[in-house]
């Protein structure tokens, strides 16, 4: 799952993972992404910090609660993803490349398989 609410941005994003082999699917605010979540399970997901007037922190909630790994992604530094009850979450700096979300995705913890 990748939430961004930018489509520019999130377009790069998901050449990104696609090209990383991931099937992707993508929601540019708390409230699609939610909708995506309540249809779909996901191995994992990037989450964009600051979606215009809200922030991702809630689905940052429901992922921890359903053990979904996921990491936040931000231009503005880490201290702002870091202010939520997740900051043990690696961070992604903006904008995407190769190896930004390759040394993102590597930092997540392992997988749990139900």
């Amino acid at each position: 799952l990748l939430v961004e609410n930018n489509l520019i941005i999130a377009m790069d994003g998901e050449d990104i993972l696609r090209r990383l082999g991931a099937d992707v699917a993508t929601a540019p605010s708390v409230a699609e992404a939610m909708e995506i979540l309540a249809g779909q399970s996901f191995d994992l997901a990037l989450l964009d910090v600051n979606l215009g007037d809200e922030t991702s922190f809630g689905i940052a909630d429901r992922l921890a609660a359903e053990g979904v790994p996921f990491a936040f992604a931000t231009g503005y530094g880490e201290g702002i993803a870091q202010a939520n009850s997740h900051s043990d979450a690696p961070v992604l700096q903006k904008p995407y490349t190769m190896d930004g979300v390759t040394d993102t995705l590597a930092r997540l913890p392992l997988l749990k398989k139900q």
